[in-house]
């Protein structure tokens, strides 16, 4: 939907070795991020906060759907913001839409 309103915009004919520039330039920084990925990955530094769940849910939320009390006891913030950005992102397409039949009414 959202690349319909997009307007058309002409590309410039690239010039070989520019192009190829770019493909090593996207190249090196997705080696460099799968690199990174998987240093992190190998570092277990510490538990998994698993554990940390599993002896908590019941002392401290007081709940006994441990999914449930991650999502709103523990991740509460979270789960909220994530909310809101759907929220935000559903009022631009109920926007987008409304500006579409606003300009075929008139004209």
């Amino acid at each position: 939907l959202c690349f319909y309103h997009l307007p058309n915009l002409n590309r410039y004919n690239e010039k070989r070795s520019f192009q190829l520039t770019n493909a090593l330039i996207a190249g090196g920084v997705g080696l460099s991020v799968i690199i990174i990925g998987l240093i992190a990955y190998g570092n277990r530094h510490f538990e998994s906060i698993s554990k940390f769940y599993q002896e908590h849910v019941y002392d401290l939320a007081h709940g006994k759907n441990m999914v449930n009390v991650i999502l709103v006891d523990f991740r509460g913030m979270d789960t909220l913001f994530e909310s809101s950005v759907l929220g935000i992102a559903g009022l631009a397409v109920y926007t987008m839409i409304k500006l579409r039949k606003k300009r075929q009414t008139q004209g």
